[in-house]
């Protein structure tokens, strides 16, 4: 089925383009050299970017389905697409109240005491720990501490829900290596 628009080359190319730089970016790490020139600021810079694109390619797709969705149900289009910004803002706004009750709710704020002592304790005799990730002098400690929480959390959820699982269940394969859920009653 060719494809008549003069457009086709230039998107070829930059899919290619782009593969080979992830190509590229992926085979820097076999470089011990170019790796101690990578700096924080830059990593956090290009990762900044690139989800900040991703973000803002994923609003633009769902704005322009939701203009269409308000186009197809027979409404104007100038009225489609005011409808469509006022959606789009009013989620925005209602996502940010969200995060202001639920914060509310569960007493979680930022404001905290940069001043721990010496001793790490508090005037109580309670220890003192950082509330942020960015006031913590060792982030990379913290959030190796948090991944095996979660780990174990994971681990030991799955462990109570496979010997909760009724006994007329069991595991089985099919012959495509596909594991399934199969009652023996079937």
């Amino acid at each position: 089925m060719p494809v008549d628009n003069p457009n086709v080359g230039v998107a070829f190319l930059l899919v290619i383009g782009a593969g080979l730089a992830t190509a590229l970016g992926a085979s820097v790490v076999f470089f011990p050299s170019l790796v101690k020139l990578a700096s924080r600021r830059v990593l956090a810079s290009g990762l900044g970017l690139s989800a900040g694109v991703m973000t803002y390619v994923s609003f633009v797709e769902i704005f322009h389905k939701s203009i269409l969705s308000f186009e197809d149900s027979g409404i104007d289009k100038n009225l489609a697409y005011l409808y469509g910004t006022l959606c789009f803002f009013g989620g925005a706004i209602i996502m940010l109240i969200l995060d202001v009750f639920v914060k509310l709710l569960s007493g979680q704020s930022h404001s905290h005491d940069h001043n721990i002592p010496a001793d790490n304790k508090g005037s109580g005799g309670e220890i003192q720990s950082q509330q942020c990730f960015t006031c913590s002098p060792d982030p990379v400690g913290d959030l190796d501490r948090l991944q095996n929480q979660a780990d174990a959390i994971i681990k030991g959820s799955a462990g109570v829900i496979v010997a909760n699982n009724p006994e007329e269940i069991e595991y089985s394969a099919d012959t495509s290596d596909v594991a399934k859920l199969q009652s023996p009653k079937d």
